[in-house]
């Protein structure tokens, strides 16, 4: 279950936005979130799966190393204009026997993965009563899976997308911070293959033999929006792929060439550092 919590955590991170104000924040903070979300078995699936799960809310805001807003990552060079780090990813896993189209397969462990990532800044401005942001973000991945007692490459995804993210300062919405994002996806068929692969020992009548190409896994489009309280945080997201002419398209296991991914959380924050830190994002 403990794994499950930590997945959350970082699933959540992904989405809901950092501000883009300078202010001053508290070095750390530290409290502790519930979440309710629906999340498909793997891109491409018809089925569905809830979670509702109590989550770490987590914010560390270090020069090198730094948890708040889209993951958590260390960072390895920052400008103005330009930032590089290394970002984390994870996923959920899922047991084959409860998804009909991988009845009597292998389970899919949790993937996760971590790499390289550029943003680079192309506007930051006030308009409509707060601080706009726009940048281009791309990200390479080195993927693997596990079910914590081993550990295999799962291959390499490249995840370039243009970012806009909106703090209102102002007006009747002050406080709310949104953002949203939109870029195509591309993975090598290692990736394809953990996911949509059907080996020989696995092909039924309604389930033929297939093993998917390197390239296009789809274009994903993502919003959310976020408030802090007095000692509170309260967000929610929405992410939807869409999976026409991917690579995998004619995989028995691919189902639905629409993928969408909801939740809410909401979160106390009860510790927070006396130390300050500028923050201008």
């Amino acid at each position: 279950m403990l794994r499950r919590y930590v997945l959350l955590f970082c699933i959540l991170s992904w989405f809901f936005p950092g501000h883009v104000k300078a202010e001053d924040k508290p070095v750390w903070e530290l409290g502790i979130g519930f979440s309710a979300m629906s999340v498909p078995d793997y891109t491409g699936s018809c089925e569905q799966s809830s979670y509702f799960l109590p989550f770490p809310y987590l914010i560390y805001r270090g020069d090198l190393l730094k948890a708040e807003g889209k993951n958590i990552r260390g960072i390895l060079f920052d400008s103005e204009r330009v930032e590089i780090d290394v970002s984390t990813a994870a996923s959920f896993p899922v047991d084959s026997s409860e998804n009909y189209a991988r009845r009597g397969m292998d389970d899919l462990d949790v993937t996760f993965g971590a790499g390289p990532t550029i943003k680079i800044m192309l506007m930051r401005k006030k308009v409509l009563q707060g601080m706009m942001g726009l940048n281009l973000k791309s990200t390479l991945y080195v993927m693997a899976s596990s079910d914590f007692s081993h550990f295999h490459w799962q291959g390499w995804r490249f995840c370039p997308h243009l970012n806009i993210t909106h703090d209102f300062t102002r007006g009747f919405l002050k406080g709310w911070g949104c953002g949203a994002s939109m870029g195509p996806i591309f993975s090598d068929s290692r990736y394809h293959d953990y996911y949509y692969r059907v080996k020989p020992a696995y092909a039924l009548f309604d389930r033929p033999e297939y093993s998917p190409d390197a390239g296009y896994s789809g274009t994903h489009f993502s919003f959310g929006f976020s408030k802090r309280f007095n000692g509170f945080w309260l967000g929610a997201f929405t992410r939807i792929d869409m999976l026409n002419k991917a690579k995998f398209e004619d995989s028995p296991l691919f189902k639905n060439d629409f993928s969408m991914m909801t939740g809410v959380g909401i979160a106390w924050i009860f510790l927070k550092s006396k130390k300050m830190v500028v923050i201008s994002r």
